[in-house]
């Protein structure tokens, strides 16, 4: 089970790669420096960041759709077709990541490490939940949602926190 989890976070590192070269790493200057200084464009930057995030996971969502049946194939290794559903939620789960960097750098911005990684440690609570919920009912989807539901409390948590920075 370890292989097919690795095969399908590679799968959906692949997304956040494009996504960090293409447009999160342009976008994190100027957003960074609008951070410090001018609270409307630094809230600009983050929605084209977030609608890029999502625009460019839902293209990779697709091409998972369309392409996965066929690479698992290539591979030779059939048993991954059962799990393939799995690939799915982990990638939405790097999409909701990716969308929360838009937040992340206004924190970052603000010299709110602190805050930064309080949030990510508080969003490994579900993940850790979840993982021993698998062990224990040998459910190992329930690793993925995990992952999913670590991600979203990690976007709401920056958001929330990003706004009320705006609001000061």
């Amino acid at each position: 089970m370890l292989g097919t989890y690795g095969f399908f976070v590679a799968v959906a590192s692949a997304y956040l790669a494009v996504m960090d070269a293409g447009i999160l790493a342009r976008l994190f200057p100027p957003l960074v420096a609008a951070a410090v200084s001018n609270h409307i464009l630094a809230q600009q930057y983050r929605r084209k960041m977030e609608t890029a995030a999502i625009l460019g996971g839902f293209l990779a969502w697709v091409a998972y759709m369309l392409l996965i049946d066929r690479v698992i194939g290539y591979i030779g290794k059939p048993h991954f077709l059962a799990y393939k559903q799995l690939g799915s939620l982990i990638l939405i789960a790097y999409v909701v990541y990716a969308a929360s960097m838009g937040a992340h750098y206004i924190l970052y911005g603000r010299k709110q490490d602190m805050q930064i990684m309080a949030v990510h440690v508080f969003g490994m609570l579900p993940f850790a939940v979840m993982i021993w919920l698998a062990t224990r009912w040998s459910q190992p989807e329930l690793v993925a949602w995990g992952v999913l539901l670590s991600m979203s409390l990690q976007f709401g948590l920056k958001s929330y926190l990003a706004q009320q920075h705006e609001s000061n």
